[in-house]
């Protein structure tokens, strides 16, 4: 199986004869590019996303503008279907690259999309690594009010995007169950004027889950997202509750819930220290319960957490360290005929791979956070990302654009504390960014710089997000640059989510 060309290069290909360009090939001008060493190789990348691989000797050509279609056919074509050139006949080229950039960049037209609801903070739940201080079961002033909810929903439902996504986050979502019931009814209510398409999530252990809740949930289709972090030891370590199992809890809930839902629910793993030495064993137990695929989520600097890094967080360098090592083991499942995909690789190769951008909003550029994303906490407050929440939670509200008793949906949206985060996160513009050659693949998440390095903008060379980045960029390139078409057909099985092309069937 080949990789794809671009449809845009084979309609180039297609209307544009050789002798188009004919001796004057020399006079081309040069698009933007960036590029950067791998191995011995050369990668070049430009604003729209294309690369081409290529030698230093051939690089020093494409810039001294020394290349001819007698001398170097094969990469003068290349560069001008991929558009890193153009020469002065073609009238068009500037506005077919635009064409591709405004795909690249459609995110920025739609409104916010992900609409995530804080229903409450209590939890049975001690999760070692919880990105908020989770509030006691019996804490119910920690709970949003269906005042409060309804004008959420109002506000929520203004954005101008077609089809959103409404989430349920807590705290334990299903100890306020009622809350969610009232904000499911009410916001479909509102859509049968509105008509947008809508799609629920909830996010919850699925302890102690109810046939009667299920019932609700299996009506009016929610979608279930849950944790699982491994084998019974392993998940007991790292989500404890006082004096239960807590993987025999979540399993019961587990079971129960496929009864309603199906294979539907979408369990996520969160990597502790514990973590590290245990990739094979937490694989197969997303295996053993029908998973096909796995999120290897690293621990984040908020709430909760940040006062037990000392006990279960790791470096940066340890972490892409199991991360390299994780995928190495996944490839090698696949290799021996077993579909098995990590979500956050197949989401930066579909970046890489495809025309398209994805709705992941540390990868968007600028930030997603608030032009893509709104989060409505319990007590009416709106923030532009979970994580702001999560700073929230550690008395610090930097990232807070306001309250749904007292803005509306323009205030929230024009809000100069938005506005500065948008500033500082578009990574065209920003130092080291600007000119890296994953440039048109990365984000710039400015949450997590103001936890880390305590500004918006952030210092690349010593960011572990960018660190993280690059490694796995680099990894992924490898096995584009030497064309290993075994890996390379895994990767389109990921991006495609079509598990015959490992496992040999049919299609």
């Amino acid at each position: 199986m080949k990789i794809p060309e671009f449809k845009a290069a084979q309609t180039y290909k297609k209307f544009k004869d050789v002798s188009f360009f004919s001796d004057s090939s020399k006079d081309y001008k040069l698009f933007p590019f960036n590029f950067n060493r791998l191995d011995n190789d050369i990668i070049l990348t430009n604003d729209i996303g294309e690369y081409i691989i290529c030698s230093e000797e051939d690089l020093k050509k494409i810039i001294n503008k020394e290349l001819s279609l007698k001398n170097d056919y094969n990469l003068f074509l290349k560069l001008l279907n991929k558009q890193f050139i153009y020469v002065k006949q073609d009238k068009e080229a500037i506005n077919r690259k635009a064409v591709k950039y405004r795909t690249k960049k459609q995110f920025l037209y739609t409104g916010p999309v992900l609409l995530v609801f804080v229903v409450t903070t209590r939890c049975q739940h001690k999760c070692h690594y919880c990105q908020i201080t989770p509030q006691g079961v019996k804490a119910i002033n920690f709970d949003m009010t269906e005042e409060t909810a309804k004008r959420s929903v109002d506000i929520a439902m203004q954005t101008p995007a077609k089809n959103i996504t409404i989430e349920f986050q807590g705290g334990e979502t299903l100890l306020a169950f009622n809350i969610i019931k009232f904000i499911v009814l009410y916001a479909k209510k509102l859509n049968e004027t509105i008509e947008k398409g809508i799609e629920f999530v909830i996010a919850t252990s699925l302890v102690d889950i109810s046939r009667e809740q299920l019932d609700f949930i299996k009506e009016h289709n929610l979608l279930l997202s849950t944790s699982l972090d491994g084998p019974e030891d392993l998940h007991n370590a790292n989500r404890p509750i006082h004096s239960q199992n807590t993987f025999e809890k979540f399993m019961e809930g587990f079971n129960l819930s496929k009864e309603y839902v199906g294979d539907t629910i979408s369990p996520l793993l969160t990597i502790s220290r514990n973590s590290l030495s245990r990739i094979e064993d937490i694989i197969k137990e997303y295996q053993k319960i029908g998973r096909k695929s796995i999120s290897l989520r690293a621990l984040s600097p908020y709430g909760f957490a940040v006062k037990t890094m000392s006990k279960i967080g790791y470096t940066a360098e340890e972490y892409i360290q199991f991360y390299l090592n994780a995928l190495d083991y996944i490839i090698g499942l696949n290799l021996n005929g077993t579909y098995f995909k990590e979500e956050y690789a197949t989401l930066l190769l579909k970046r890489i791979l495809t025309p398209y951008s994805t709705g992941y909003v540390d990868l968007q550029s600028p930030s997603g956070a608030g032009i893509n994303a709104l989060v409505f906490y319990y007590n009416g407050e709106i923030y532009p990302a979970d994580e702001a929440r999560m700073l929230a939670e550690m008395s610090d509200k930097n990232f807070l654009l306001g309250n749904v008793n007292d803005n509306t949906y323009e205030d929230i949206v024009n809000s100069p504390k938005l506005r500065l985060v948008i500033q500082d996160s578009c990574a065209e513009s920003m130092t080291n960014c600007s000119e890296c050659a994953y440039l048109p693949y990365c984000g710039c998440d400015p949450l997590f710089n103001y936890v880390t390095q305590k500004d918006h903008y952030g210092h690349r060379p010593t960011s572990d997000f960018c660190y993280k980045q690059m490694n796995i960029y680099n990894y992924l390139f490898s096995y584009i640059k030497n064309k290993d078409q075994k890996v390379l057909d895994i990767f389109w099985a990921w991006i495609n989510n079509d598990i015959h092309l490992v496992e040999g069937e049919e299609l």
